[in-house]
Protein backbone atom coordinates (compact mmCIF):
# COMPACT_ATOMS: atom_id res chain seq x y z
CA UNK A 1 0.00 0.00 0.00
CA UNK A 2 1.46 3.34 -1.05
CA UNK A 3 1.89 6.12 1.47
CA UNK A 4 0.38 9.54 0.68
CA UNK A 5 2.93 12.18 -0.29
CA UNK A 6 4.32 14.18 2.63
CA UNK A 7 3.63 17.88 2.71
CA UNK A 8 5.61 20.46 4.59
CA UNK A 9 4.23 22.14 7.67
CA UNK A 10 4.16 25.46 5.80
CA UNK A 11 2.07 23.91 3.02
CA UNK A 12 -0.39 22.54 5.59
CA UNK A 13 -0.66 25.95 7.30
CA UNK A 14 -1.25 27.65 3.94
CA UNK A 15 -4.01 25.16 3.12
CA UNK A 16 -5.73 25.85 6.44
CA UNK A 17 -5.51 29.62 5.91
CA UNK A 18 -7.25 29.27 2.53
CA UNK A 19 -10.21 27.48 4.09
CA UNK A 20 -13.01 30.03 4.57
CA UNK A 21 -14.33 30.46 8.09
CA UNK A 22 -17.96 29.39 8.55
CA UNK A 23 -20.28 32.36 8.93
CA UNK A 24 -23.19 32.21 11.35
CA UNK A 25 -26.52 33.09 9.75
CA UNK A 26 -28.00 36.47 10.64
CA UNK A 27 -30.86 36.19 13.15
CA UNK A 28 -34.27 36.74 11.68
CA UNK A 29 -35.83 40.04 12.77
CA UNK A 30 -38.72 38.27 14.53
CA UNK A 31 -36.31 36.31 16.75
CA UNK A 32 -33.74 39.05 17.36
CA UNK A 33 -33.96 40.68 20.77
CA UNK A 34 -32.43 44.04 21.65
CA UNK A 35 -29.49 43.53 24.00
CA UNK A 36 -31.06 45.87 26.56
CA UNK A 37 -34.17 43.70 26.78
CA UNK A 38 -32.61 40.38 27.84
CA UNK A 39 -29.51 39.60 29.88
CA UNK A 40 -27.95 36.25 30.72
CA UNK A 41 -26.82 35.40 34.23
CA UNK A 42 -26.14 32.39 36.41
CA UNK A 43 -27.70 31.78 39.79
CA UNK A 44 -27.02 29.20 42.49
CA UNK A 45 -30.17 27.64 43.91
CA UNK A 46 -31.00 24.43 45.72
CA UNK A 47 -31.72 21.45 43.51
CA UNK A 48 -35.24 21.03 44.87
CA UNK A 49 -35.99 24.67 44.01
CA UNK A 50 -34.71 24.16 40.48
CA UNK A 51 -36.77 20.99 40.13
CA UNK A 52 -39.92 22.85 41.16
CA UNK A 53 -39.20 25.72 38.74
CA UNK A 54 -38.58 23.17 35.98
CA UNK A 55 -41.86 21.36 36.77
CA UNK A 56 -43.76 24.65 36.59
CA UNK A 57 -42.06 25.50 33.28
CA UNK A 58 -43.02 22.06 31.91
CA UNK A 59 -46.63 22.46 33.03
CA UNK A 60 -46.80 25.90 31.37
CA UNK A 61 -45.34 24.43 28.19
CA UNK A 62 -47.97 21.66 28.22
CA UNK A 63 -50.76 24.19 28.83
CA UNK A 64 -49.64 27.03 26.56
CA UNK A 65 -47.29 25.42 24.05
CA UNK A 66 -43.97 26.98 23.17
CA UNK A 67 -40.68 26.23 24.84
CA UNK A 68 -40.03 25.17 28.42
CA UNK A 69 -38.51 28.19 30.18
CA UNK A 70 -37.42 28.33 33.79
CA UNK A 71 -36.33 31.91 33.07
CA UNK A 72 -39.91 32.84 32.19
CA UNK A 73 -41.14 31.36 35.48
CA UNK A 74 -38.58 33.37 37.46
CA UNK A 75 -39.41 36.52 35.47
CA UNK A 76 -43.13 36.09 36.25
CA UNK A 77 -42.40 35.59 39.96
CA UNK A 78 -40.24 38.71 40.13
CA UNK A 79 -42.86 40.77 38.26
CA UNK A 80 -45.55 39.48 40.62
CA UNK A 81 -43.53 40.56 43.68
CA UNK A 82 -41.87 43.66 42.17
CA UNK A 83 -43.33 46.15 44.67
CA UNK A 84 -42.32 43.99 47.65
CA UNK A 85 -38.77 43.68 46.31
CA UNK A 86 -38.51 47.44 45.74
CA UNK A 87 -39.81 48.05 49.29
CA UNK A 88 -37.15 45.70 50.65
CA UNK A 89 -34.41 47.62 48.84
CA UNK A 90 -35.76 50.91 50.19
CA UNK A 91 -35.86 49.45 53.70
CA UNK A 92 -32.10 49.06 53.49
CA UNK A 93 -31.80 52.74 52.65
CA UNK A 94 -30.96 52.35 48.95
CA UNK A 95 -33.17 53.13 45.97
CA UNK A 96 -33.29 51.02 42.83
CA UNK A 97 -31.00 52.34 40.15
Amino acid sequence: MAKPPRTSLMAQVAAVKKTPEPVAPEPTPSKAKPSSELKTTAISIRSDTLKLLSRVASARQDQNGGRKSVSAVIEALVRQHWDELEAEVRSYGEGLK
